[in-house]
């Protein structure tokens, strides 16, 4: 398609993709860049028997789910759009 309606909804889809992809993978290596250059990090503590390795640990499946969740809902919006341009196109034809 020409549209240029549909080429912004595919420069919009792969935005939103790269941009959550490059949240994803920062904070996935960032764990083996802290615990080799910052290992003592890991090792505060910050309550009873949680430290802040555990922590990160769990913000880890936090930010995973987000992520998740907000994939799900920007590509279910740039779903929609894209359902009504093809079936305007399709109208018009």
């Amino acid at each position: 398609m020409s549209d240029p309606r549909f080429r912004a909804l595919v420069r919009r889809k792969r935005g939103v993709s790269l941009v959550l992809f490059g949240i994803s993978m920062a904070l996935f290596f960032s764990i083996p860049l802290i615990s080799s250059y910052f290992p003592e990090f890991f090792n505060v503590r910050i309550f009873g028997e949680v430290n802040a390795g555990l922590a990160y640990l769990i913000l880890q499946y936090v930010a995973g789910g987000f992520i998740a969740w907000k994939y799900a809902v920007l590509f279910g919006r740039v779903d929609q759009e894209t359902a009504a341009l093809v079936a305007e196109f399709t109208r018009k034809r």
